[in-house]
C-alpha cells in the first residue's frame, strides 16, 4: 500500500469507529451524516469519498467483523485433529469477548446482525462435519447452537456480566453436552 492507500484506509477506519460509538448512544436510523464526521473530525465531502450512506457504514462495520470472525473460527478448527465442539464454542465465545465493542453495538440495535453471523459461520462448521452429518437435521443443530451461544452473550452483557467468564463458558459447555434441562434439574 502507498501512503494514500494507508491514509484513505485510516479515514475509513476512523469513520466506522465513529459510527460504532454513535450506535451506543442512538438507534441506527438516528445516525447522520454530520453525526459521524463531526464524531471523527472530519468533513462531509472525506465522508462522501469514503461511503455513500450511514448504512453503507453498517454494512462495512458488519462485514468487517463477519469476515474476521469467519478466520478465526476457520483457525480455531484447522487447529484440531478432529471436530472438538469445546473448541467451537470456547473459540466463538472467545471472538465475541475480543470483539465486544463491535459486537454489543450491533447486537443490541441491529437485529439482522445475529442472523449475518450465523449465515457466515453455517457452511465454515458445515465443512468439518463428517459426510454422513451433513444434512438438514446439522442445518437446524447449528442454527439452534448459535442462535442459543449469541443470545447468552446478548444476556450475559445486559446482565453487566454478572457471572464470570469461565463460569458462563461452563455452564454453555454444559447445557450443550447435557441438555437445558439436565443443567437445570442438576442445580
Amino acid at each position: 500500500m502507498n501512503k494514500h492507500q494507508i491514509k484513505s484506509a485510516q479515514t475509513k477506519q476512523n469513520l466506522c469507529t465513529a459510527y460504532l460509538a454513535l450506535l451506543s448512544e442512538k438507534e441506527i436510523d438516528q445516525i447522520t451524516v454530520q453525526d459521524i464526521v463531526s464524531r471523527a473530525k472530519y468533513n462531509r465531502g472525506t465522508f462522501y469519498n469514503h461511503f455513500p450512506s450511514t448504512y453503507v457504514v453498517l454494512r462495512q462495520i458488519k462485514s468487517d467483523f463477519i469476515n474476521r470472525t469467519k478466520q478465526q473460527v476457520q483457525q480455531a478448527l484447522a487447529n484440531q485433529p478432529s471436530f472438538d465442539l469445546k473448541t467451537i464454542i470456547k473459540s466463538t465465545l472467545q471472538i465475541f469477548i475480543n470483539n465486544e465493542e463491535f459486537i454489543v453495538p450491533l447486537i443490541t440495535k441491529d437485529p439482522t446482525f445475529p442472523d449475518d453471523v450465523k449465515k457466515a459461520i453455517r457452511p465454515i462448521i458445515k465443512d468439518y462435519l463428517s459426510p454422513e452429518l451433513k444434512n438438514t437435521q446439522a442445518d437446524y443443530l447449528i442454527e439452534y447452537h448459535f442462535s442459543s451461544l449469541i443470545g447468552l452473550f446478548q444476556y450475559w452483557v445486559e446482565r453487566k456480566k454478572d457471572l464470570p467468564l469461565e463460569d458462563l463458558f461452563k455452564l454453555i459447555e454444559q447445557t450443550v453436552t447435557q441438555g437445558v434441562f439436565t443443567v437445570l434439574i442438576k442445580q
